[in-house]
């Protein structure tokens, strides 16, 4: 399933259209969505929260969306591009982006409606990414994506980002170099140089299953059985195919005291990476979206 949001003006408001688009067709979800408009001040909205929730809509068949900003839940410490924290590793740990807001489109849905054959029960696991689609003469083109977190940034080399931005997932593993930049990444390299921490031994299997297969005791040496859609009990082994997303499994509930390490420490929270936002219902709801 794929959806698509577009933005535009009307009477003053911000309003978006939400369009689920499947094998089967087009459907328009929510046509005249209200942005909720940013927080401006106690005088002018001494009730902003009231003001917020008006642009939680409801969706057919169960469900919810919401549009407008909200607090960016993502730890990121933007010093790692500055020659790795400057040559200063002491330094790591700050949480760059922590008090600012970001443009959000939330959606909530049920697990049916994104899992195989639209049954959760048998195919619990499902993977989740989000294109941006810009819209030139030959109509929408995707121009970006995004599944885990810094894949682009750091794993992706300059000479193939725009390749990669512009790939469904299917067809990353049919790009030799995208796949070595995974199985030998750049940075355990470039930390060895600077700090002297020996890089792990390559081929990085353990990489490939959280990049690319998500993981199962099958697909290599991370032994468990967590977020990889090989788990899926209608998945045809012989048609699976790996490729970079977010992957969740639907049938291990949220932690209320997430783990940071996540499965490096033992914790199954249906997501195989660690870095991720800590309140899970936020991210595991993003559908594949152009906007």
């Amino acid at each position: 399933m794929r959806t698509r949001c577009r933005c535009r003006r009307g009477a003053g408001r911000k309003l978006y259209t939400l369009k689920r688009i499947t094998e089967s067709g087009t459907k328009t979800l929510v046509s005249d969505g209200v942005v909720a408009p940013s927080n401006v001040g106690p005088a002018s909205m001494p009730d902003y929260g009231t003001l917020r929730a008006q642009a939680i809509t409801g969706l057919p068949g169960g469900g919810k969306t919401f549009a407008g900003q909200s607090d960016e839940a993502f730890f990121l410490d933007l010093r790692i591009f500055d020659l790795l924290y400057g040559g200063d590793l002491s330094e790591v740990g700050q949480d760059t982006t922590k008090g600012y807001n970001v443009q959000t489109l939330a959606l909530q849905v049920p697990a049916d409606e994104l899992a195989l054959k639209g049954d959760a029960t048998r195919n619990p696991v499902i993977g989740v990414w989000s294109t941006t689609d810009k819209k030139g003469s030959d109509g929408f083109v995707q121009v970006s994506r995004l599944g885990n977190p810094l894949v682009n940034e750091v794993v992706v080399p300059a000479g193939l980002k725009d390749a990669f931005n512009a790939l469904p997932p299917a067809k990353d593993a049919g790009v030799p170099a995208l796949v070595k930049r995974v199985t030998d990444p750049e940075v355990p390299r470039l930390i060895e140089a600077i700090y002297g921490s020996k890089a792990p031994a390559t081929p990085r299997d353990d990489l490939v299953q959280i990049f690319l297969t998500g993981i199962a005791k099958r697909n290599g040496p991370i032994k468990a059985d967590l977020n990889s859609q090989i788990l899926n009990k209608d998945a045809d082994p012989d048609k699976f195919r790996p490729s970079e997303m977010l992957r969740l499994n639907t049938s291990i509930p949220p932690s209320k005291d997430p783990d940071r390490l996540g499965v490096l420490a033992g914790a199954a929270y249906g997501l195989g990476m660690a870095a991720t936002l800590t309140a899970a219902a936020c991210c595991w709801s993003r559908s594949p979206t152009g906007c």
